[in-house]
């Protein structure tokens, strides 16, 4: 297969709730990205996320401890050692398990956890479409009321052309396409506590 392997199975996290709270920030995933393609140095990694060393080695520390990244010593020039890390990606869970039927992020702070990671994914496939606008892609959303009858007729139609797009999949092809699907009840009321809640905080 050629998927990304991310961290999405918090069953996996060993350490403190300090790494959870490391992955809801998204500091802690955007560093997991950075690791997707190839192993990193601190100097490295810091520079290619344009973040400061001392802040990245207190996330990579618990990431360390976790399991979630594994650190090698490398020796570098006139003796002297430098670590690298990688993604134990033997150990981690697969993108596109993420929101399958059976799930086991139901409960509040995984669900949140898991759409932070989902929003970032995204976000990088909407600004990656943006730069290669002679490729084919489609970005849209659409929110409506309709029957739950029909959205649930609906929902075998999405899980239908994502078979036959899986069915697609050539690992001999250089470019990665995406498809992200958020199909869902939107709770308004939700949103408007929410708005209302800041309002009462400020």
């Amino acid at each position: 297969m050629t998927d990304m392997a991310c961290i999405y199975e918090m069953n996996m996290v060993q350490e403190t709730r300090q790494v959870d709270e490391d992955l809801l920030s998204g500091r802690a995933f955007d560093i997991l990205l950075g690791l997707l393609d190839s192993k990193q140095t601190a100097d490295s990694l810091a520079k290619k996320l344009a973040m400061p060393r001392y802040s990245l080695k207190l996330y990579l520390k618990r990431l360390v401890n976790a399991g979630i990244v594994v650190e090698h010593a490398l020796p570098v020039s006139e003796g002297a050692i430098e670590n690298e890390y990688e993604l134990p990606s033997d150990r981690l869970s697969i993108i596109n398990n993420l929101g399958k039927e059976g799930s086991k992020f139901k409960a509040a702070r995984d669900s949140e956890i898991s759409a932070q990671h989902f929003a970032v994914m995204a976000k990088r496939a909407i600004m990656s479409a943006a730069a290669n606008k002679d490729d084919p892609y489609y970005i849209g959303s659409y929110f409506m009321k309709a029957s739950e009858e029909n959205m649930a007729k609906f929902k075998k139609e999405v899980l239908d052309l994502f078979e036959k797009y899986k069915a697609m999949e050539d690992p001999e092809q250089d470019k990665t396409y995406s498809l992200f699907t958020v199909f869902s009840p939107f709770n308004m009321e939700d949103e408007e506590n929410g708005k209302e809640n800041q309002k009462n905080a400020l």
